[in-house]
């Protein structure tokens, strides 16, 4: 009898360690979709904030001033100064959606932080993340397509003052020999900041794929943690890192990333055990 009970205290002792292996191995999982949520929140937030009323100048007195320096067409001088005197309308509430988009990440990433303390609590907690990770993967989504709606994402406003500036200082050089000179530099400003303002939102809209496509993977991670081993869970982390590079490397432009996000959001709604944990005004 004595013999049994050391037996059952040492495969309740085998049970418990492996169980909380697989808390931390899916805490590990938790971690990493929160750190790549934080830097999409940051990032967002920063484009919003870039994205400054403009000052008060034509695009006629634009292309006038820069003509001399003969490297741009209309079609750079719409693409650079399309945007004058005014902020983007939906900026501000994109940046509450943002925010509220955040808080619930950040309440979800509390609830993973507890999960090695003990195996019972720890399925209680998995269980509970389970409509968390879910919804704020849908949020995500959503707020990701809020963002490619918005033409000020990516863009560099407090650039474009700074070449504004350097234009009106320009022109008030009468000396031809040295205002083209001046002319030549701030068009070559321009095309740099095009060049940053692209590859901004590209950024913006990779790192939203990147937190949406690992959303998922920690969704399903989370709904199926009860069948998965502490194997199951050490493999998924190494798809983890797949994903990570994956998405990185492949989603070079936004639009790319954008049709990732949108193509988890489809998996998402169409998926027997995700789709049903769906807060209602995500399944639209």
């Amino acid at each position: 009898m004595k013999a049994l009970s050391k037996r059952g205290l040492l495969l309740l002792f085998c049970l418990s360690a492996c169980t909380e292996e697989k808390a931390k191995a899916l805490q590990l999982a938790a971690e990493t979709f929160k750190n790549e949520a934080d830097a999409a929140c940051a990032l967002g937030a920063d484009s919003i904030k870039a994205s400054v009323a403009m000052p008060e100048i034509t695009r006629g007195e634009i292309s006038k001033s820069l003509a001399e320096a003969k490297k741009f067409g209309a079609n750079e001088l719409d693409i650079i100064y399309s945007y004058s005197s005014i902020e983007d309308t939906g900026m501000k509430p994109s940046l509450d959606t943002l925010s509220k988009t955040c808080q619930a990440q950040r309440q979800l990433a509390a609830i993973y932080t507890d999960l090695p303390h003990g195996y019972l609590l720890s399925n209680d907690d998995v269980k509970k993340s389970q409509k968390y990770v879910v919804n704020v993967t849908a949020r995500f989504a959503k707020l990701a397509q809020v963002f490619a709606s918005l033409p000020g994402i990516g863009r560099d406003n407090i650039a474009r003052i700074k070449i504004i500036e350097a234009r009106t200082k320009a022109m008030a050089v009468t000396d031809e020999n040295v205002r083209l000179p001046l002319l030549d530099s701030v068009a070559e400003a321009i095309l740099i900041n095009q060049t940053n303002e692209a590859q901004n939102r590209a950024q913006v809209m990779t790192q939203f794929a990147k937190t949406v496509v690992l959303g998922e993977k920690l969704a399903h991670a989370s709904l199926e943690y009860d069948k998965l081993s502490v194997t199951d869970l050490l493999d998924s982390l190494r798809e983890y890192s797949a994903l990570y590079g994956n998405i990185t490397g492949r989603t070079s432009i936004a639009e790319n990333a954008l049709e990732r996000i949108n193509n988890v959001e489809t998996r998402i709604k169409n998926d027997p055990g995700l789709s049903p944990l769906l807060d209602a005004e995500l399944t639209q």
